[in-house]
């Protein structure tokens, strides 16, 4: 008995044999039973070996890993012994062995039958809750392609109400202007015009910034500006609506010393403009008011926060505001109008700036949102502004490539306008060879034209010996990496389209008086 201890212990799971397959332990179960038999039937040393059949015992119940297995061959080796012992033999037959050795067999069969079921009942589990959660997953993301259709679609319908409206009354102030009478009625028709046209651009404009800051692809300037002044600005913008309403527009801007600060004042005059611009769209009657706080200033940096309070109909509390194509309302939407653009691009915007935007509101009572921003005060004050000269536009010989016929008409006027010397040419080769037969103080570079577009233009341009003559990009493609595309070609600004009178005068006053100050000539 503590011999098959022993063998049992040596031979247990996670020994030298541990590893094997069940034809292996099979295999080494029927060499010794063989071995055993051979000897208790020679019996070399004259006496009975019949102690060996527990070794293919033990190692068969060793190899199944089971108690009652073993028990069983135990059970069925002793039986056949004790009948062995009361028949008078004292070996077992060759036929008896292989009895025993076909119950092995038959047990481990069972056996392996047996663990070969669960394993498979396991797997068919561990499928079963793959598939499960592979379906339940599947579900989701068919529930979120779902919702991403539909905010498409809305958002197209939003887009098509939006664009349409305002492109319904250019289109009709246009026919309308061609058969006005007075010039009263010509002016009022082109207030609409401009209005409409400018809208339009806005909400273009919108579609593009949300574009950018979901693709963390807006940058932030970094110039000094005044944070009174753009506060006043924006409240200008919307004085004109607010006193039509009958609204009380106010500011509270403090009278301290803050001087300049670092920052984007475009990007914060829209942030400012959109909290303002809803206010007044969204309050019937009452007031607007508009408050700048200095937190915080010192170590060189200031903590400032801005408010918009209004008497408007309020937003509801449950009202996700600043998610994109979102709205309080839909009867707001058709009420009010609106893209539900805005406040999801200020939330990008203060995002960006590493501020903090919040609202606090009441339905019927009106709103209150709040803007939390941190600057770095300016070192130096910004240059002041050159004023507008007609003789300096007059003087600067201008050259401008541009493929479209109906923009050559009007970049055309606006030059006549600005009384400057210009050629107009329809791509980029034209334009090099115009820069090699004339003298030009700045080139407009259309970025894409048939023959040879803007970019390849310019850096052909800049690989001729010879003055740098300024390129402006002058471009419908408005993205960063359209803006970027044109300064690594080198161009020196950029002029998007669309683009106004004073827009374009401001570029040609720039570099014509940049180019006029190092006194350029052609490129022959």
């Amino acid at each position: 008995m503590l011999g098959a201890k022993l063998v049992f212990t040596v031979m247990r799971p996670r020994t030298l044999l541990g590893s094997r397959t069940p034809a292996f332990h099979a295999g080494v179960s029927i060499v010794l039973l063989i071995l055993a038999a051979t000897l208790d039937s020679v019996r070399p040393f004259g006496r009975s070996y019949s102690i060996f059949y527990l070794f293919p015992v033990f190692y068969t119940a060793w190899a199944l890993r089971g108690r009652l297995e073993m028990g069983i061959h135990l059970l069925i080796l002793f039986t056949a012994y004790l009948r062995n012992l009361a028949s008078g033999e004292r070996v077992f037959t060759f036929n008896r062995v292989t009895g025993t050795l076909v119950a092995f067999a038959f047990i481990g069969f069972m056996w392996e039958r047996r663990r070969y079921i669960a394993a498979l009942q396991q797997v068919n589990a561990e499928l079963e809750d793959r598939v499960q959660a592979r379906t339940q997953s599947l579900t989701e993301l068919s529930e979120r392609f779902r919702h991403a259709a539909d905010v498409k679609t809305q958002f197209l319908r939003n887009m098509s109400h939006e664009i349409r409206t305002p492109l319904n009354a250019i289109i009709g102030v246009t026919s309308l202007l061609r058969d006005a009478k007075g010039e009263e009625e010509r002016s009022e028709l082109i207030d609409t015009l401009d209005q409409s046209s400018r809208l339009t651009l806005g909400i273009v404009n919108d579609i593009l910034d949300l574009s950018q800051i979901e693709a963390g692809r807006m940058e932030m300037d970094q110039a000094p500006f005044s944070l009174q002044s753009t506060v006043r600005d924006v409240l200008g913008m919307v004085e004109a609506e607010a006193r039509m309403k009958g609204l009380t527009l106010s500011d509270n801007t403090p009278e301290c010393r803050l001087g300049m600060v670092m920052g984007d004042a475009r990007r914060l005059r829209q942030i400012l403009m959109n909290l303002v611009g809803n206010a007044v769209k969204f309050t019937s009657s009452g007031f607007v008011h508009l408050q700048l706080q200095v937190l915080e200033q010192a170590g060189g940096r200031c903590k400032v926060k801005i408010s918009v309070e209004d008497s408007g109909i309020g937003i509801p509390g449950d009202a996700h505001l600043f998610e994109k194509f979102t709205q309080a309302d839909a009867s707001i939407g058709r009420k009010f109008g609106g893209s539900g653009l805005g406040l999801a691009i200020t939330k990008g915007l203060v995002d960006l700036m590493g501020g903090q935007i919040e609202v606090e509101s009441e339905v019927g009572k009106g709103s209150t949102f709040w803007v939390m921003l941190e600057f770095a005060l300016a070192e130096v004050e910004p240059r002041a502004e050159v004023k507008q000269s007609v003789e300096m536009t007059q003087a600067v010989r201008v050259l401008v490539a541009e493929d479209n016929v109906v923009n050559q008409r009007l970049v055309r006027r606006f030059l006549d306008r600005l009384g400057c010397t210009a050629r107009i040419v329809t791509d980029g080769q034209e334009a090099l060879e115009a820069l090699r037969a004339e003298s030009f103080d700045v080139v407009f570079m259309d970025c894409h034209m048939p023959v040879m577009d803007g970019y390849e233009a310019t850096r052909v341009l800049r690989g001729m010996e010879g003055p740098r003559i300024p390129v402006v990009a002058m471009t419908a493609s408005v993205l960063m990496e359209d803006r970027e595309a044109c300064f690594a070609a080198g161009m020196d600004d950029f002029l998007a389209k669309p683009f106004s009178l004073e827009d374009f005068r401001g570029m040609v006053e720039r570099w014509g008086r940049v180019t006029r100050a190092c006194g350029s000539q052609s490129i022959r």
